[in-house]
């Protein structure tokens, strides 16, 4: 009796295993063009849709007289160049 109990196990354990792998299978080709994207993949959601060039932005001009005035900021200096080569502009705080 043994001996079939192990026998009938073993007989399981593979047919477990035969159907487990046959649900990894697929007869989807896989795609080898590398000039299309995948629709699968995540939207990043940090992505900016049409990002502005920094270097044709003036940064005194980025508050309004208004937001300046709210602010007590006083008038916008320019303030040389940031450690990536922009402009800067100084408010007084």
């Amino acid at each position: 009796m043994t001996m079939t109990h192990h026998r009938l196990t073993r007989i399981l354990l593979a047919t477990a295993c035969a159907a487990v792998l046959a649900g990894c299978a697929t007869n989807t080709p896989a795609n080898t063009d590398p000039n299309t994207t995948s629709t699968t993949t995540k939207e990043d959601p940090f992505a900016i849709p049409k990002p502005l060039d920094l270097a044709a932005v003036d940064p005194c001009e980025l508050l309004t007289d208004q937001q300046i005035h709210q602010l007590d900021a006083g008038a916008p200096h320019p303030d040389g160049k940031s450690p990536w080569g922009q402009q800067r502009c100084k408010w007084r705080n």
